[in-house]
């Protein structure tokens, strides 16, 4: 029931995500001006927007000017409500405590970034600063919260939130065992950003772009050690196959670049349903060979 619940209000989302990426383009105002038709900008009525209805309803076409909508808008608002029906089964069992509410509030954000991140990039070869930045600074505001909710015990389990300020300028062990898991939630978004740095300066900025360094520190806040290595081989390895398809069907040519933020996000998605079972089903293979 739950998992139907938020599919829907997935599809809701991805309705908005769509009007996000279109807007973000053209520098529009995301929220106060209405919907309109690309073509005839002809305002549209709320039954125009329902998720995947209305575009199937009125055959992928504008109800006044019959121009083609593209099928960009079903795939997305589908994908954001499976993806969120998914983190739902995944976690429906532990929704019962302020941590666990917090971070599949985190994953269904981090989904939502993935899926503009991915269309946005594909589309216009660019990763917007408007959606990263915003979403690199949640990630550390998360980390920091899931930092001292580690600690509590330091403190008491039932100890109120202004006894722990008060209390954490007297005891550096405490202090200490607030910082160090903020830090070690830290490093792997600093890691990744700093490795895609390195890259671009071994290639001369030919190899990615900034906007991919910000994605990678938003990823290794994200996923965390050890799964942001499994994040990172599922993008070359995914990059690396469809630069690879696309060659042999000549629809690139060697040298030429394709935008890497959709294998980013790509590679993100798949960490966070299969990440860990990824990891260990590739080491225990390793360990099996020897």
């Amino acid at each position: 029931m739950i998992e139907a619940l938020v599919f829907i209000f997935g599809l809701l989302v991805g309705s908005f995500l769509n009007v996000l990426i279109y807007r973000l383009n053209l520098n529009e105002e995301i929220i106060s001006s209405r919907s309109h038709c690309l073509k005839c900008n002809h305002a549209l009525a709320w039954y125009d927007l329902i998720p995947l209805f209305s575009w199937t309803f009125l055959k992928g076409r504008c109800r006044y000017c019959h121009f083609p909508i593209s099928i960009q808008y079903p795939l997305v608002e589908l994908a954001t409500g499976v993806l969120f029906a998914l983190i739902a089964a995944i976690y429906s069992s532990s929704m019962f405590s302020l941590g666990d509410w917090m971070g599949i509030v985190f994953y269904l954000f981090s989904v939502s970034v993935f899926i503009v991140v991915f269309v946005y990039d594909l589309k216009y070869r660019l990763i917007p600063n408007k959606v990263i930045v915003p979403a690199i600074l949640v990630a550390v505001v998360y980390q920091a919260v899931a930092s001292v909710m580690s600690s509590r015990n330091c403190f008491g389990i039932l100890a109120l939130e202004d006894q722990l300020l008060k209390q954490v300028p007297h005891d550096k062990d405490c202090l200490l065992s607030l910082l160090a898991p903020f830090g070690v939630n830290l490093l792997p978004g600093i890691s990744v950003g700093a490795f895609f740095l390195l890259i671009i300066w071994l290639t001369r900025g030919r190899g990615m772009g900034g906007g991919d360094v910000k994605l990678g520190v938003f990823i290794g806040l994200l996923t965390g050690w050890p799964n942001v290595l499994v994040s990172l081989y599922l993008s070359f390895i995914l990059g690396a196959v469809v630069s690879l398809g696309l060659i042999a069907i000549g629809k690139k040519k060697f040298g030429e670049t394709i935008p890497f933020g959709p294998f980013l996000s790509a590679g993100a998605l798949l960490t966070i349903f299969y990440g860990r079972q990824l990891f260990e089903w590739y080491f225990s293979g390793i360990l099996g060979m020897r």
